[in-house]
């Protein structure tokens, strides 16, 4: 039975790991993608931190959990034509994903990129050629994301060496 038991485990490890690795890759190719986008220079207008609050009910118990994400306002000029940016990165969203809904530690992270923006800083801008209305102020991945990519590494390994185990 412990066979079947650890067979059902490691493939549940690739296959969460399969899933973690397609996540990973498109916040990698995002991130590559963006950051070979036209840059300009800028000026913070307003930073501040954004928050979404719901009631959350577990065991007959409600209580309130809330999502922050950082609001900073930018203004860049692309051919002459004044812009105004809200986005801070690609990977800074303003709706829940699934692992902010996990860990509630979006206050810190959204906490750490609006005060990395002051209120008339110079900062530059990258924005998309096509669609300069498009734009972010940072391109890298975040700390979430690279563990995410360890984690796409790691699960399907120690899933696929508990299946060659469990088949010898």
């Amino acid at each position: 039975m412990g066979g079947v038991r650890n067979q059902a485990i490691a493939g549940s490890l690739v296959v969460l790991g399969a899933l973690v690795a397609v996540f990973g890759v498109v916040d990698g190719v995002t991130a590559f993608k963006v950051h070979r986008w036209a840059s300009a220079p800028g000026v913070v207008k307003t930073s501040t931190i954004g928050r979404h609050s719901e009631q959350v009910r577990r065991n007959n118990t409600t209580r309130e959990r809330s999502f922050c994400w950082p609001e900073v306002t930018y203004e860049y000029a692309v051919g002459g034509e004044a812009l105004t940016g809200t986005e801070v990165s690609p990977f800074s969203p303003r709706e829940p994903r699934l692992l902010d809904r996990v860990f509630s530690n979006s206050y810190r992270r959204a906490e750490t990129l609006a005060n990395r923006y002051r209120a008339e800083q110079a900062v530059t801008v990258r924005y998309d050629p096509a669609s300069p209305g498009n734009a972010y102020l940072e391109a890298e991945l975040s700390f979430e994301a690279m563990l995410g990519l360890l984690l796409a590494l790691v699960l399907p390994a120690v899933g696929a060496a508990m299946l060659i185990k469990a088949r010898r």
